[in-house]
């Protein structure tokens, strides 16, 4: 009977010390989890894949330890929509900052044409080109100058487009110091524009006209010629 006893002592003293120690670990594991230092990161919510302009819905924040944290990865999720992605990035990764682009940052055509426009190129000279003062980012409107049978009656100059962004001059996608000569630019058009330019440098001679930083579009005659011209000095 005593022997018993003394069993059921030891045993309860066991168990007495086995929770006294599982109570230590789980409150020692809740104080090192409040302690534990989190960081916000950007990731992909789902595939996105190289070349793709990135937008809200394609991304979530989320905290994890500072020392799980992926050392370059964006932290802003405004600093990432409208950037490209440079590389293909999978549901759940950590979108890096050095992996991202914008329009500015990249020196890649397709990544430098807005949304709904196309590039198209057309040939100048350091007449029709401005005299190589064009840089890219400037503004310009495109004019188209022919003739029909008789040269001078019936010759005719149009304005094309107006407003169109100089994408790049020559090959270079970038503003340089001085003047950029070249044989071509190359232009931001809706697709019916870049029509409407393709069919002008058919028929004619294209010439480009630079505009006023911040000028919105101004009203012009559908085309002017001989007739219109000489009306208009009476």
């Amino acid at each position: 009977m005593a022997k018993s006893r003394l069993w059921f002592v030891i045993t309860l003293l066991f168990a007495i010390l086995t929770g006294l120690l599982v109570f230590r670990y789980l409150t020692g594991a809740q104080t090192a989890a409040v302690d534990e230092v989190m960081a916000t990161q950007v990731v992909a919510r789902v595939k996105i894949p190289t070349g793709t302009r990135i937008s809200a819905d394609m991304l979530e924040t989320v905290e994890v330890p500072v020392k799980y944290a992926h050392p370059s990865a964006a932290t802003d999720l405004e600093f990432v929509v409208n950037r490209f992605a440079l590389i293909d990035l999978l549901p759940g990764e950590p979108v890096p900052t050095n992996r991202i682009a914008s329009e500015k940052t990249v020196n890649e055509l397709p990544y430098k044409i807005p949304p709904g426009f196309r590039a198209m190129t057309v040939p100048v000279n350091a007449l029709s080109g401005v005299a190589g003062l064009l840089k890219p980012g400037h503004y310009v409107d495109v004019l188209v100058t022919y003739s029909g049978p008789d040269p001078v009656l019936d010759a005719k100059a149009v304005t094309l487009v107006q407003n169109a962004l100089v994408l790049a001059v020559g090959s270079e996608l970038q503003k340089i110091e001085g003047v950029q000569v070249s044989e071509n630019v190359t232009l931001a058009l809706r697709p019916s524009d870049a029509q409407l330019v393709a069919f002008g440098e058919s028929i004619g001679r294209i010439k480009l006209a630079a505009r006023p930083v911040g000028e919105d579009d101004a009203p012009v005659p559908r085309y002017m010629d001989v007739a219109r011209m000489l009306g208009l000095y009476p």
